[in-house]
Order: structure tokens, then C-alpha cells, then sequence
């Protein structure tokens, strides 16, 4: 048995509603991925979590599971470091250790997806504490991503066909700031949404 330390309410949670996962661990996570980061151990082990005694109350109530099943891969990526994925898919023979560097680096467009929204949008700057207000708040960003993706496709590949030793690429941080102050005035104003496109693309 091994104590819960970071991700308990996201591993019980999806534990709970059946859900598969994937989750990449940090240095600061469980006791087995700190160890397999230093090198020591298997690439491949499974092993069985529970909640140390000031969560167990907390877990209890919110019926959530009180020890889980998890299994802990270590991938060793080009540069020679290592990393530490843990995840519910138990099965070595159907999920073999050496696919999950693969799955690791979908995990980096993922996660770099949450970091804009963390930073670039500054997603948990909520506007309200209502559950509505909350929903609110998380679409419309995830509308504005979209939006940003839409309006930067453009430069995006003319970017890609320039020389290889000129490389750019859209400053996402200017582009989001961008079409924050832009946006209302692009989805309601009566101008053209070719002028008012090309003013945001300006900016």
C-alpha cells in the first residue's frame, strides 16, 4: 500500500465514474515515480494507492474510492531524462510500456492547451462564484481558443513555409491579449469582418 499524495480527488474521481487516464507525474508526486525518476525500480509496476489518514474523511465524503489500482510507467525520452506517467490501464500485454512515449508527447499539446488557459486567458480569474457564472466563464474561453486558432491559421502556415533558419511562429500571448479586446467588436460590430480582422491581426 502506498499513501495518496497529489491527484487523489482526479485519480478517485475518474476511478470513480470509470474513466480511463494518463497522467504525468512531477517530481514532488508519489513515493514510486519520485523513485522510478531517480532510476531505481522497473519501467512498468503496478501498484495500489490509499489516502493517508487526513484524507480519508474527505474522501469518504465525497464517495469516492478509498484505495485504487494504479500502474506507474517510466518513458526515457531523446534527451536521456526520464518521466513518470501513472495510469489505469493495467494491462501490460494489450498496453505495452514502450507505447507510452509516444502517448507522452500528445500528452505535451494537452498540457501546453491548459497552460494557455491558465496563463494566456488567465481561465481561473473567474468573473463569479455561481456554477453558472463558472460555466460561463470556461466556454466562452474555450470559444476565444477556437476563435484565436481560426483567425491565426493563416500566418500560422505562412510562418512554417519560410526558410528553416528564419523559423517564427503567432506569439500566443499577443494574439490572445489581442482578440480579448477585440472580440466583442469582432462578433457584434455591423463593419466588415474582413476590416475588423485584419485590425486585430495588426495588433
Amino acid at each position: 500500500m502506498t499513501v495518496i499524495t497529489h491527484h487523489i480527488f482526479t485519480q478517485a474521481t475518474l476511478f470513480s465514474l470509470d474513466k480511463k487516464f494518463i497522467i504525468r507525474c512531477s517530481t514532488a508526486s508519489f513515493a514510486q515515480a519520485r523513485n522510478m525518476l531517480k532510476g531505481e525500480g522497473p519501467d512498468s509496476q503496478i501498484v495500489t494507492l490509499k489516502p493517508c489518514h487526513s484524507k480519508r474523511q474527505e474522501i469518504k465524503d465525497n464517495n469516492l474510492p478509498e484505495q485504487i489500482t494504479v500502474r506507474f510507467v517510466r518513458v526515457l525520452l531523446e534527451t536521456g531524462s526520464s518521466e513518470v506517467l501513472v495510469t489505469s490501464l493495467l494491462d501490460e500485454i494489450q498496453f505495452p510500456t514502450e507505447e507510452f512515449l509516444d502517448i507522452y508527447h500528445m500528452l505535451w499539446g494537452i498540457e501546453g492547451f491548459y497552460a494557455i488557459l491558465k496563463t494566456c486567458l488567465n481561465l481561473e480569474n473567474f468573473s463569479g462564484k455561481t456554477v453558472h457564472s463558472i460555466y460561463q466563464d470556461f466556454y466562452s474561453t474555450i470559444y476565444l481558443t477556437g476563435l484565436e486558432s481560426i483567425l491565426t491559421a493563416d500566418i500560422d502556415e505562412q510562418l512554417a513555409q519560410k526558410p528553416t533558419d528564419n523559423k517564427q511562429q503567432v506569439n500566443r500571448a499577443v494574439s490572445f491579449n489581442a482578440i480579448k479586446n477585440q472580440a466583442v467588436e469582432l462578433l457584434c460590430s455591423d463593419e466588415d469582418s474582413d476590416v475588423v480582422i485584419n485590425i486585430y491581426l495588426l495588433l
